[in-house]
């Protein structure tokens, strides 16, 4: 009698600790399934950059260095012998979303119920994917135009129109000027904003020469 009680004690023992058993090794793996579905599957890319197995943040520092970054680089503008930049964040308007690209790559890793994706993980049949966000850019194309208008304001020079003096009886010559094409540099500026290798500009300057015509001299005398 003892001894089937004390069988029964030790079944009852062995599943009691089966059962804690599985039940710690179900919560290991769910802990695991949950750690899986912090991070962008396999086979996703972002701007064409590998993102698999990634968590959203490691994704963003990636994105941002390998395919941003280049094009926040500044403008080099030369402005005859003078240098000015321009920065296409500040002064342009210019962004790219990279949050939002990744949070698009998150969401399409784990677009499934929870619990269909817990039962094809376990059962290693998860879904293999092959997608890719692409490259979202904006700039405002006005904000080239407005910035150039503020550099001609400072670095325009209006000509010195000739003078005679008339107590010397001399005749003192004008001198030229120079004026910013900021239609023109907008639209050389505006096109090379999506191509982060191109960020020197050399601005097309006129030479504004002074009325120095005979009709001109005529009337000042």
């Amino acid at each position: 009698m003892k001894l089937k009680y004390a069988i029964l004690i030790i079944m009852a023992l062995v599943i009691v600790i089966g059962g804690l058993i599985g039940w710690f090794q179900y919560q290991q793996i769910r802990a695991d399934y949950d750690a899986y579905r912090t991070l962008i599957q396999k086979g996703v890319t972002v701007a064409g950059v590998d993102v698999g197995w990634h968590t959203p943040e490691q994704a963003r520092d990636k994105v941002m260095e390998w395919v941003a970054k280049p094009y926040y680089d500044a403008f080099v503008l030369h402005y005859q012998d003078e240098t000015v930049t321009l920065s296409p964040g500040d002064d342009l308007g210019f962004t790219i979303p990279v949050e939002e690209m990744v949070a698009e790559a998150m969401e399409a890793s784990h677009h499934y119920d929870y619990w269909e994706g817990f039962k094809l993980w376990i059962q290693d049949e998860a879904e293999a994917l092959n997608y890719d966000v692409p490259l979202r850019k904006t700039f405002d194309e006005s904000a080239a135009a407005q910035r150039l208008a503020e550099i001609a304001d400072t670095h325009d020079v209006s000509p010195v129109e000739p003078m005679v003096d008339v107590q010397e009886l001399a005749f003192i010559p004008g001198l030229p000027g120079r004026s910013l094409d900021v239609d023109a540099s907008a639209e050389m500026i505006n096109g090379m904003v999506p191509n982060p290798s191109e960020r020197t500009v050399s601005l097309p300057v006129s030479i504004v020469e002074p009325d120095q015509s005979t009709a001109r001299i005529e009337s000042m005398l």
